[in-house]
């Protein structure tokens, strides 16, 4: 800063969209004596490095907090399905290609479209409210599933759920990169991502309880004239609206890493795109991959316990929920550590590296899940296969936070999740209904669609995050680059 300027740090508060802006301005002397004044406006990024602008560690950790909790139930809006697969079929009357349709494209559709539309609106406006108006949305459609009475009827229910969540995961994490300085973001993210599987833990445990609970008779009093698996729709998803009300009441995280060279507006973006298009290709390649393995897995696992091992519901639900949470927030915890580890020592491709890794531990558990037949290697299969599928939903967000200016990364979650879910929801859990009718025949074919749906998945991430190390680092370097003022 030269000795003839004067620092000023203004914060700019958009009364309409509760968004805070947080910018500097440089005043020269000389021209203040001559009667007139000339301001410059400098980005976030400068203002970040004269002044520690976060939020103070207990709200940034409550914000988190808030948004797992939201994100719990999400997960268990979306879980708890897979274990209301044969009641569901025998109510309406229908097979698992129509039940795969529920579960994996409808939901991805709606739920990636939406992502876009609803990424542009956190890159402009309230993020907290857009985020609670979500909750709100898809708890409500899931209590709306509990009184469907047909295909149709349940089909519109999780239209409804895949609009509501889309917004969730592009605002909170923006929220939360907004909460915390780089060295300690990826960590937080992990934290977020946790709870998906502190949510499909829940779903699966304490579902597969629940459904053992109405089936018994003992809810007919307080919810009567409903089915079992209709009142367990209507149990967990009312819960959601008072998480909704909650989040609505936090504070909104002023924004930073402003690209000075970039705005708001949808021409703006073009430019940046084609700038990362190699990191970014291989990003959405790569991450969307393991999620199709988190999808399936998560999609058909309770069915390969209770059809092909004769297993009941709350058994499977204990067995795959503790493994599966178990797993998942460990591969979390050791992905997100390891990363700010790599980010201290200058690794600025570290992500890439943990998504590589992780795929090529993948495919002998992907073999271990078809080629041995029993309950116990199927299980043991399922905890590595959800390991490496957490590894990367845990850090996908996370990369892309590493090269997206503020302004843009809304809209880039969006998009990550359009291709995430249309690959991994929109794929995964029918083509392993696909390969389990019409390719395998044994009894175990299930499992067969499985193994060779998770084999495949880890193949081509591995490609994916291989081609993509050099362009990703160099594409992190560049996003450093362009935030250091001029």
């Amino acid at each position: 800063m030269r000795s003839d300027s004067i620092l000023k740090l203004r914060c700019l508060y958009d009364r309409q969209n509760g968004v805070t802006w947080l910018n500097i301005a440089v005043v020269d002397r000389r021209a203040k004596k001559e009667g007139a004044m000339t301001t410059r406006i400098e980005p976030v990024t400068t203002a970040k490095r004269a002044i520690s602008i976060y939020p103070s560690r207990g709200v940034a950790v409550a914000m988190v907090t808030v948004l797992a909790v939201a994100n719990i139930f999400s997960f268990i809006d979306r879980q708890i399905l897979s274990l209301l697969i044969d009641p569901i079929r025998a109510s309406l009357d229908i097979d698992d290609v129509q039940i795969s349709i529920l579960i994996g494209p409808v939901f991805a559709l709606f739920y990636g479209v939406m992502g876009i539309p609803l990424g542009w609106a956190v890159d402009r406006f309230r993020r907290t409210r857009l985020a609670a108006g979500g909750i709100a949305l898809w708890s409500l459609m899931t209590v709306l599933g509990g009184f469907a009475a047909s295909f149709p009827m349940l089909l519109v229910s999780r239209v409804g759920v895949g609009v509501g969540e889309a917004v969730l995961v592009p605002a909170a994490n923006s929220i939360i990169a907004d909460s915390f300085p780089p060295e300690r973001r990826t960590r937080a993210m992990g934290a977020f991502a946790m709870s998906i599987y502190v949510g499909t833990g829940l779903a699966l445990v304490f579902g597969g309880l629940l459904v053992g609970l109405v089936s018994s008779g003992a809810m007919q009093a307080v919810i009567p004239g409903r089915l079992p698996w209709q009142m367990v729709l209507i149990l967990v998803g009312a819960p959601g609206v008072l998480v909704a009300a909650v989040l609505a009441l936090l504070p909104e995280p002023a924004r930073h890493e402003v690209s000075p060279v970039a705005d708001v507006a949808a021409e703006t973006i073009l430019p940046f795109v084609k700038s990362r298009a190699g990191a970014l290709t291989c990003h959405f390649l790569g991450y969307s991959a393991l999620i199709l393995i988190g999808y399936s897995l998560n999609a058909w696992a309770p069915s390969v316990l209770i059809r092909q091992y004769h297993w009941s519901a709350p058994s499977t639900g204990l067995a795959l929920g503790l493994v599966g949470t178990i797993a998942g927030i460990g591969a979390i915890w050791c992905a997100t550590w390891t990363a700010d580890r790599m980010w201290a020592r200058g690794a600025r491709n570290g992500l890439f590296r943990i998504g590589l890794t992780g795929a090529l531990i993948g495919l002998p558990a992907a073999a271990l899940i078809g080629v041995v037949q029993s309950a116990g290697a199927f299980i043991l299969g399922y905890g590595v296969m959800t390991a490496i599928a957490a590894a990367g939903i845990g850090t996908g967000a996370a990369a892309i936070q590493q090269i997206t200016p503020n302004q843009f990364r809304g809209r880039m979650l969006g998009t990550y999740l359009l291709i995430a879910s249309l690959i991994g929801s929109g794929l995964g859990p029918p083509a392993i209904a696909l390969l389990s009718t019409h390719v395998f025949t044994s009894s175990h074919a299930l499992s067969d669609g499985l193994a060779m749906t998770c084999a495949i998945a880890t193949v081509a991430a591995a490609l994916a995050f291989a081609a993509g190390l050099k362009p990703f680092g160099a594409a992190v370097r560049q996003h450093i680059v362009d935030e250091e003022p001029a």
